[in-house]
């Protein structure tokens, strides 16, 4: 009972640390100890039922806290499923380690298996969940470069490694003391290869010590506009109208002023998602609203969102689309729509889930084609939308193609008066620190800014309330090697944990066999021995 009780207040008291790394950039150091003493702690564990214990207790007190943003945007039983499947993989994480915790150099084998079960649930199933993941952390710590390093995904993977190098002796010390499990003897070649990896791992942390992305090639002027959404800030579909008019407003107004400071004129300007009620190619009303906005700007390229047709009906495509002094230009698809957000998987069996599923009467469908720079004068914009920013695909692969700036529109409207959208806004620090570009986010009612290359947040715009503001971002054109590295660090990661399952079941097979053969004048010399 009292084993029980210390497992459950332990793996709860490291997933609200975990939680509360995501919210608080003090609590963000201790991000990997909470990782690295639950490994450690699960792998210590007497039976494979402590273990199980354990792991749901982290996962059901994490997730149940972390996502309960759900509840607000979609219902409590889309977040009850999600919570479910969190501590699913968290259950599965602890398990692993239980079994291979006792292993020589299991150090980075713990490591893995939660780095594995993360790369598996951030894209599996239905595009997986990317939230929560443990690299995020790594902003506005020391070691906040390990980002540009290995990646969000990779980082996680060196973090979680750390946090079991660092955790383990004092954890062993108390499963010594409560008798959870006791570990084997420590050897002169354990010690020596703790040395070794503690080393390791040092220099890897000094290394990523800096975020400096190097000199930028030159600037420009960006103008992020936050149009904001009437009443309690949720409804979008029922002030479409005022959304335009006030984000149309916003931007004459903007340009206006400096037109009468004598400015420079601007570069790009950017509207978010959810700022237009139509397709301005079909709506000849939103066109003109479109089309006034650039001439005010003096034909500076504009950035907007918009809903299209599908190939079919029933379905859409949620588009960035650039519009400049001679009409439309390139376009950008989202690659992730959100399942139940914007579509809705087996709709006739899960219709029920929500009312608020019958405000999604269309079925968004994914990008077709690979994601490229969209260019916009003199720049070239890697373009993501909304939840696009949690996934490495995406924004790194036109990193990689050429794009000097990330430009990210969200509508974040749903999640108002929630964590969901400064949770959103960590994710996109992370990745400005991966990918070595700075960032710019325009929000229809908030969290809309300017990130740096570093993660440093440059500029902020007021969280529901209309504005606009001139932002002046830097270019590069280097390619980090964290945007080289996010490109296969989740597919490594779940290769693992498959390698690491078909390892763990071989070896279970080759006892049981031996079990099997084992003799009765075997046992009588075990015994006698």
């Amino acid at each position: 009972m009292i084993r029980t009780a210390v497992t459950v207040l332990g793996s709860t008291a490291a997933a609200l640390a975990l939680g509360l790394a995501f919210d608080s950039a003090t609590v963000r150091w201790f991000a990997p100890l909470a990782v690295g003493a639950v490994l450690v702690g699960w792998s210590r564990a007497r039976s494979w039922r402590g273990a199980l214990t354990g792991g749901l207790s982290f996962g059901l007190a994490f997730w149940s806290t972390h996502l309960w943003w759900v509840i607000a945007s979609t219902g409590p039983l889309a977040w009850g499923a999600l919570v479910t499947w969190g501590a699913a993989g968290t259950a599965i994480t602890a398990l692993l380690a239980r079994a291979t915790g006792a292993r020589r150099g299991s150090t980075l084998v713990l490591a893995a298996t939660w780095w594995g079960v993360e790369a598996a649930r951030s894209s599996w199933p239905l595009g997986g969940l990317p939230w929560g993941r443990l690299g995020t952390t790594a902003l506005d710590t020391p070691w906040s470069g390990l980002l540009a390093f290995a990646g969000v995904g990779g980082t996680s993977l060196l973090l979680a490694w750390a946090g079991v190098v660092v955790t383990r002796r004092p954890v062993t010390w108390l499963a010594r003391a409560t008798d959870v499990r006791r570990p084997r003897s420590e050897g002169v070649h354990d010690t020596a290869g703790r040395v070794a990896v503690t080393l390791c791992l040092a220099s890897l942390l000094v290394a990523g010590s800096t975020t400096d992305p190097g000199p930028s090639t030159e600037t420009a002027r960006v103008a992020i506009v936050q149009g904001d959404v009437p009443g309690d800030g949720t409804r979008v579909l029922e002030h479409r109208e005022a959304i335009l008019a006030s984000h149309l407003a916003l931007t004459q107004a903007l340009s206006e002023e400096l037109r009468a400071s004598d400015q420079p004129l601007l570069d790009l300007v950017v509207w978010p998602e959810s700022s237009l009620p139509a397709d301005p190619l079909v709506d000849p009303a939103v066109r003109a609203a479109v089309e006034a906005s650039v001439v005010a700007t003096g034909d500076a390229p504009l950035l907007i969102a918009a809903i299209a047709e599908g190939p079919t009906a029933g379905t859409a495509l949620n588009q960035s689309l650039l519009w400049g002094r001679d009409g439309p230009g390139g376009r950008y698809t989202k690659a992730h729509p959100v399942p139940f957000g914007e579509y809705i998987p087996w709709r006739d069996r899960l219709a029920w889930i929500s009312p608020r599923l019958d405000e999604i009467p269309r079925d968004m469908l994914a990008g077709a084609e690979a994601p490229k720079p969209l260019p916009a004068g003199s720049l070239d914009l890697a373009v993501g939308i909304c939840f696009d920013v949690a996934y490495a695909d995406t924004i790194g692969a036109q990193v990689r193609a050429g794009a000097d700036l990330v430009v990210v529109q969200t509508s974040n409207a749903a999640f108002t008066g929630t964590s969901q959208p400064e949770q959103q806004f960590l994710i996109s620090r992370a990745r400005a620190v991966e990918t070595g570009r700075d960032m710019v986010v325009s929000s229809v009612n908030g969290v809309s800014g300017l990130i740096a290359a570093d993660g440093s947040v440059r500029s902020r715009l007021p969280v529901t309330t209309p504005a606009a503001r001139v932002v002046e971002v830097r270019l590069y054109d280097t390619t980090t090697p964290g945007v080289r590295v996010a490109r296969f660090s989740d597919v490594v990661g779940v290769l693992a944990l498959t390698l690491l399952l078909v390892r763990l079941a071989l070896s279970s097979l080759l006892r049981r066999r031996d079990t099997a053969v084992e003799t009765p004048a075997d046992r009588s010399r075990a015994a006698g021995a």
